[in-house]
Parts: structure tokens; C-alpha cells; sequence
């Protein structure tokens, strides 16, 4: 379908000598008006589209109107779409000739009578026939294209009619790229296919395939809302950019006229271009027209920002000089030192600039770009002048800075270790051989390793052990403990614990062998539970610890986590308040009647592995606890006392303070009945509703502890339907309003509306029912029965 081989034209191409080695200069683009700024008088500088206006205008894809005008901001029709398609594929339009004349295709045949009284157009396939309802409302200077593109199988229809004059909308515009790709068997192949939009309800289930081949194949995206809107109308600037991105996603092959061309640059001189091609693998050398236009990430650039092995597709004039100059792909990156930088936000670009090589330059910085400092991810605020700097450039947007932070080596005896707070870091005293000593900041990131090369915390550093340092840019990266001073441990039992502060020490006795001994604990005492940094307000009566010690005084605490596991059936859930944590009682063999707290952080896990709550558990519900010192961090569902059954609503009566209701479900040609109770929680969709929510036929989900029922999940059938309106029934007091409409079968339905239901005209505008008249043509959308939406086509 599309020409992918270069057509190799006579005549000798500017071979101008350049090294390929040659670096890029600061010349930059020559200062006439760009070739589209004369053309077209409505060409806006800085137009988010222009990179892919500019490349389907110098492809000959697009054309302005008679007026002079690129129009980017008038919608598309399909026939306009069909055009531009059928350029961009290079399509060799049929002939049409006086008279009854066929087009074979691979799918059937097309027949066309031309005469001048009549143009028709009839569709013949294998599954049968038919004639377009409005072949003649095709204009003359169309009738090739559209030919061409029936042909293709891109052209899309309502029922029997083309509606060549209807505005293209989105979903219309991702049905044709799929076709025109020739992935039409695998988008049908995927009818039905799950979307992961919010509107995904509002595209036909045959059609989805064709969303998702889109989506995956890079031709379109949804929006940053979540919503694709398939029924969005495109604007000539927006199906200039879809035809771009599927002729990039289709390897944007050279053009039957050899002036679209892919190349990597070599290098880059004054008012020309060195590039590689598959056709020219030595090399090959273009001149840059004086009008050309260069494109990179969607922004005009100068011909100085191309930098060598950036992947380019190219697009020469008539006298093969590069008119348009798109960038794909940057790999490049410069070194140097920063000699000013301005942090970026996300309304203000920033910027930096480096020197070396006796020459300095200015490069962009946005909120995207990354800096790395010492291999970790750092911040704007950690960039310094006079820093040795690597950036990752696209363009001239620099996207990362990595910081090559100076490094240096300490080695001394630790004096104190400081843990640091929230808003200070951790810190290490040490005393080197000279006696001077310095206090050095720890880094986040930190490495700390005992003297056998196994990682330690910093907690495991005792006062006298011999440290060595490694620095980067005045912070500690690195610990290596050389040799440990002497260090005594102390096991025990907690019998009593005092908090210390920055001014007041405090105590901790423990019970060791029957004797009862207190230690001596200071603000800088570490305590770890289970290996991990905690606080003074873990350290509870009873605990099993190891301390380590400094004479009598504890340096650090470490916890002993008992883990056990006990299993039992559910006897009662407290959920606790805000000053006293929940509680859970079971009932088992070898504990008896027990109750247990629950952790802030515990896990609760139904049986098939779903995080669930605490609400969610049933009294008889078989449970597995893992408790870690007396409390619960993990509750697991083994055997649940709750089941499920769904079907479709028989009958149902709701439930009073005094009197049981009940729901009859009909599952397999059966029915059965269960009693709803007050605290039966009912969900449409996954929202909470009431009682009077429910409707008899609903599909529900019943969740059933016995034959009582916990919750009632409704799930609403929602569908969406297309046709020409027949009558309007306002409605009015307890009678809603309702509409009949004809669909393409010429089958005539009518629905009632919801009362929230909303009615929107062709352009968007928020409109009222009596505001429709018999013929428009009408997209409802229906969700239990009742239309929710009703938008005029």
C-alpha cells in the first residue's frame, strides 16, 4: 500500500567535503521568512502543531485553501481526511471514466456510474452488496480520492452513506489509521478489547480493537484527564499531527520522489548537513535551503543545535536542498564546568551554562530534567558553580544533569555519632592521627560496612572504632570500619526505661541471669527494632534487648522482635478510636478464647490474597495472625464463613428497623430467596446506594454470610446506540420523559431519560429536550434502561 523504496532521481547531488568528524558550529539559521510563513498568512510562530504541518505541507499531504490560509484551526471532513490519506500513502488514484466503469480491490469490486446526470457508487463484497446512499454529494475534485481510499479500505461510513462532508472525529480517525497501516484483521480480531479510558463506555464494543491497535501502535493518545472522547471532532492541525505520527510509526520510508530521506548526522557546517543514509552509507552531503525550517521535540531550533549521530528525517526542495529538517532522535552529551545556573519550575525555564575547551555555552533547563549526584537522584538545589558537570541534551534542552562531585579520604577514631532529625543529617566526629578533630555530615545514600566488608548501620559504630571516610563535595558517601574498639554487650530482659532529651539522661534496667542492672542512656543512644532505626518510644516493659555499652553508659538498644503465629476462628472485631488501637478475639485449640491489638500498619488479606479491612472480616471467618511483640502486624482469611452467588433479580422487598426484607436471585433457570437485614450495604457499580437503587432483572453479586445477605453489587448494563429521532414524550409529574428512535435496521426503540440525564447539540452546547426535532440524528447513551446521555450527531 505505501512505496517504501526510494525511487533514485538522475542528476548529481551537493557532495560538499566534510569531515565527518566536524564539530557543529554557533552559525545560526539564516534569518529569511521560512517557506510556511510566505505561503500561508495565517502561519503562527510557536503553534504546537507546526513541526507536523510543516513535514505533511513539504510531503504534500496538506494544502492551503484558495485564500491563502492553512486553516489549522477549521475542523476536517471526512473527505478532506480521505485526501490527505491517500497523499500521504502515495496512492495511485483510479481513473473515472464516462460511464459504468469497476474498481477491483482486494476485499470485491466497486462499481461507478459517471454520467452527467448521475455519479453512483456500489459496494460489492463477498457477504453481499450495496449502493452509497449519497455518491453524488461527493464533489468532483474528491471522487479520485475517495475512490482510492474505498479501495485501501480506510474510508469510513454511516451505514450506507459516506457524509463526505461530515466533520472527522476522533474514533473515525483511529478506525482509519488501523486500516491504513493494514492492521484492520487485528483490530477486528480484538472486538470488545478492554480500554484503559474512562470513556471507554462511550466507543462501541466493535470498534475497541481498533482504539487499542491504535493506542499501542503510537497513532493516537488519550487525554491527560484519562478520557479518550471518541466523539471529539479534529481540527486540520490535529489530523496533521495523527498522519505524522503514523507515517513515523511506520518507519517514515523515503518518498516516491526520493526527497523524504532518514540519515544520522556526521556533522554539521555552515549552511550544510553531512549525513549517513541507507542509500549513501559513506555519506552524503546536503546544502540548507535559505527558507528551510529544523524541528526538534516539536520547537524550532537553529542549525547549530544538530549535533553529530542525531537520527533526522529529511526533506529536500525541487533542487534537493533541505527545506525541513526534523529531529527524532538525540544522542549526544557535553562536559564541563558550570560557570552560572538558573533552577527551572514548572512555569520558568532555567538554564545553564558550561564551559571548556575555551569556549562556553547556554543550554535550556525545564522541570524534567533529572540532575545525579554521586549516582544518586538530587535536586536543582544541589547544582554549584564550579561543579564538573556531564549533560544529556535533546537539542538544546538539557535532560540531565550529572554532577561529578570532587572526592577525598579521611581517616581517624570516632569520637560520637549523631543520628540527625527529619530536617538535620546524621554526623560522625572523628580524631585523626594528629590529634585535629572533625565533624562530618552523613549522607542519606551513605554505604556503612563493618571491618569483614558486611553492611552495618550506623548504630552498629561503636565510640574508639578506627573509620575511614570517603568524601564527596563535604559529605560522607562512605564508612569503613577499620578495626572496632572493644565493645561489651549486655542481654537482658527491660524492667524499667526513663526517655533521655538533649539535656536530661535517662535509664534503662534490665534483668540479666536474675540480677537487675541500670545503664545510663543519652539523647545519642540508638535504639533498633528488628535491625531497624525506632525511637525511645518503642522500648516497652518486658522486651528482650541487647545493649551495647561504653563503660555504664548504653550507646545503643536493640530490640528483640518475638514473632509467633496463631490460628482461630473470629469471635469479635473492636475497631478502636483515635486514642486506643483496634482489638480482635478468636477462639481456637490451643489458645483458647484470646484477645489480640492490632498494629497501626498490620495487613489484612482476604483467601484469595485481596488487601481487604477489618470490616470485611466475619465472626466465624477462620484466621491466621502473625503477631510481633503482642501485636498484630497481618491478618490472613484462611477459610471464610462469607460466599458469593449472582444473578438476576426476581423480586425484592426492603427491609425495615422492624422487619426483615428479603431478595429472590434467579441463577441457572433457578431461583432462590435471601433475607436482607438494615445493614445490608448496597453498590451500584461500586458506589454505595440505597434499597431503592435496586430493580428487579438488575445482574447483582450477592455476598451471603448463611443465608443472610451483607451486600447487594449491582452491575449497571450500559450500552450505546445511534439513530434518527422519532417522537419526544416530555413527561411530567411521576411520568418520565422518553425518546423513540429508528436505528440503521430501521428498528424503532424508545427509552425512558434519567433524571440527570444530559442532552448536548452537535458542537457541544448544552441544549434541553425540547430543543430535538424528528430526523436529527441522535447518540444515546443508556445505562440500566434509562438514557443518561443524549448527544445530537
Amino acid at each position: 500500500m505505501r512505496k517504501l523504496t526510494a525511487i533514485m532521481l538522475a542528476g548529481a547531488l551537493t557532495l560538499s567535503a566534510l569531515a565527518p568528524t566536524a564539530l557543529a558550529d554557533n552559525t545560526q539559521r539564516n534569518q529569511q521568512r521560512p517557506q510556511y510563513e510566505q505561503d500561508f498568512k495565517d502561519w503562527q510562530s510557536d503553534f504546537w502543531a507546526n513541526e507536523s504541518l510543516a513535514r505533511m505541507i513539504t510531503r504534500g499531504v496538506i494544502q492551503g485553501n484558495g485564500d491563502a490560509t492553512i486553516a489549522s484551526y477549521r475542523s476536517v471532513t471526512r473527505l478532506e481526511a480521505a485526501i490527505m490519506m491517500s497523499r500521504l500513502l502515495e496512492l495511485q488514484a483510479p481513473e473515472i471514466p464516462t460511464g459504468h466503469s469497476t474498481v477491483k480491490a482486494s476485499w470485491g469490486e466497486i462499481q461507478v456510474t459517471n454520467t452527467t446526470s448521475e455519479f453512483t457508487i456500489r459496494i460489492k463484497t463477498s457477504q453481499g452488496e450495496f449502493t452509497l446512499a449519497d455518491g453524488a454529494d461527493i464533489p468532483e475534485w474528491g471522487r479520485k480520492a475517495i475512490l482510492a481510499g474505498l479501495r485501501e479500505g480506510f474510508v469510513v461510513f454511516d451505514g450506507a452513506s459516506l457524509s463526505p462532508m461530515k466533520a472527522l472525529t476522533r474514533l473515525e480517525a483511529a478506525i482509519m489509521m488501523v486500516k491504513a497501516a493494514g492492521l484492520d484483521a487485528q483490530a477486528q480480531a480484538r472486538a470488545g478489547a478492554s480500554l484503559d479510558f474512562k470513556d471507554a463506555d462511550k466507543i462501541p464494543a466493535r470498534l475497541r480493537g481498533y482504539v487499542a491497535i491504535a493506542v499501542e501502535s503510537g497513532f493516537v493518545t488519550g487525554y491527560e484527564d484519562g478520557t479518550f472522547q471518541p466523539g471529539q471532532i479534529l481540527t486540520r492541525a490535529e489530523w496533521a499531527a495523527l498522519l505524522d505520527r503514523l507515517d513515523r510509526a511506520q518507519g517514515a520510508p523515503v518518498t516516491a520522489d526520493g526527497r523524504q530521506i532518514k540519515a544520522t548526522v556526521t556533522a554539521v557546517s555552515n549552511g550544510a548537513v553531512a549525513v549517513t543514509t541507507p542509500v549513501y552509507p559513506g555519506g552524503v552531503t546536503y546544502r540548507v535551503a535559505v527558507n528551510a525550517v529544523i524541528y526538534s521535540g516539536g520547537k524550532e531550533i537553529a542549525l547549530a543545535d544538530i549535533h553529530a549521530d542525531d537520527q533526522v528525517i529529511i526533506n529536500l526542495n525541487s533542487t534537493r536542498q533541505i527545506l525541513l529538517l526534523t529531529v527524532t532522535n538525540v544522542k549526544r552529551q557535553v562536559s564541563g564546568t558550570v560557570e552560572a545556573f538558573v533552577s527551572a519550575s514548572a512555569s520558568v525555564t532555567g538554564s545553564i551554562r558550561l564551559s571548556g575547551n575555551g569556549s562556553s555555552r547556554t543550554y535550556t533547563v525545564n522541570s524534567q530534567t533529572r540532575v545525579i549526584l554521586g549516582g544518586q537522584t538530587a535536586t536543582f538545589a544541589d547544582v554549584r558553580t564550579g561543579d564538573q558537570v556531564t549533560l544529556k541534551l535533546d537539542g538544546s534542552v538539557v535532560k540531565e544533569i550529572a554532577i561529578k562531585a570532587a572526592a577525598g579520604t579521611v581517616a581517624g577514631t570516632l569520637q560520637a555519632v549523631s543520628f540527625g532529625s527529619n530536617t538535620v543529617l546524621p554526623s560522625v566526629t572523628v580524631r585523626s592521627s594528629n590529634q585535629a578533630q572533625a565533624t562530618y555530615s552523613i549522607a542519606d545514600y551513605a554505604v556503612i560496612k563493618a571491618a569483614n566488608g558486611t553492611a552495618i548501620t550506623l548504630g552498629d559504630l561503636n565510640v574508639g572504632d578506627e573509620l575511614t571516610l570517603k568524601t564527596e563535595r563535604d559529605l560522607v558517601v562512605a564508612i569503613q570500619v577499620k578495626a572496632m574498639a572493644p565493645v561489651r554487650i549486655a542481654t537482658g530482659q527491660v524492667e524499667a526505661f526513663v526517655s533521655a532529651t538533649a539535656s536530661v539522661a535517662g535509664a534503662i534496667t534490665i534483668r540479666e541471669n536474675g540480677v537487675a542492672t541500670t545503664y545510663t542512656v543519652t539523647s545519642g543512644t540508638a535504639v533498633l527494632v528488628g535491625g531497624k532505626k525506632a525511637t525511645f518510644a518503642d522500648v516497652r516493659i518486658g522486651d528482650r534487648v541487647n545493649l551495647k555499652l561504653d563503660g555504664s553508659r548504653a550507646t545503643q538498644i536493640a530490640i528483640k522482635v518475638d514473632t509467633a503465629t496463631v490460628t482461630g476462628a473470629l469471635v469479635a472485631v473492636d475497631p478502636g478510636t483515635n486514642l486506643r488501637l483496634p482489638t480482635i478475639e478468636l477462639t481456637g485449640t490451643n489458645i483458647g478464647s484470646t484477645s489480640y491489638t492490632i498494629a497501626d500498619h498490620a495487613t489484612v488479606k482476604a483467601e484469595n490474597g485481596r488487601a481487604v479491612t477489618l470490616r470485611d472480616l466475619h465472626v466465624g471467618d477462620q484466621l491466621t495472625l502473625k503477631v510481633e511483640r503482642n501485636l498484630v502486624t497481618a491478618i490472613q482469611v484462611k477459610v471464610s464463613v462469607v460466599k458469593s452467588v449472582s444473578g438476576k433479580v426476581d423480586a425484592f422487598v426492603s427491609p425495615t428497623a422492624s422487619v426483615t426484607g428479603a431478595v429472590a436471585v434467579r441463577t441457572d433457570n433457578s431461583s432462590a430467596t435471601y433475607s436482607v437485614t438494615g445493614s445490608t450495604e448496597v453498590r451500584l457499580d461500586g458506589k454505595k446506594v440505597t434499597f431503592a437503587d435496586i430493580r428487579v432483572g438488575d445482574q447483582v453479586t450477592l455476598m451471603l454470610d448463611g443465608a443472610r445477605v451483607t451486600q447487594i453489587a449491582i452491575t449497571a448494563e450500559k450500552f450505546t446506540i445511534m439513530g434518527k429521532l422519532q417522537i419526544v414524550a416530555m413527561g411530567g409529574g411521576s411520568i418520565q420523559a422518553s425518546v423513540s428512535i429508528k436505528d440503521a435496521n430501521g428498528v424503532t426503540m424508545s427509552y425512558m431519560l434519567a433524571d440527570r440525564a444530559s442532552i448536548k447539540a452537535a458542537n457541544g452546547a448544552t441544549i434541553r429536550l425540547q430543543d430535538l426535532h424528528a430526523g436529527d440524528s441522535l447518540s444515546l447513551s443508556v445505562e440500566r434502561n434509562l438514557v443518561t446521555a443524549i448527544r445530537v450527531q
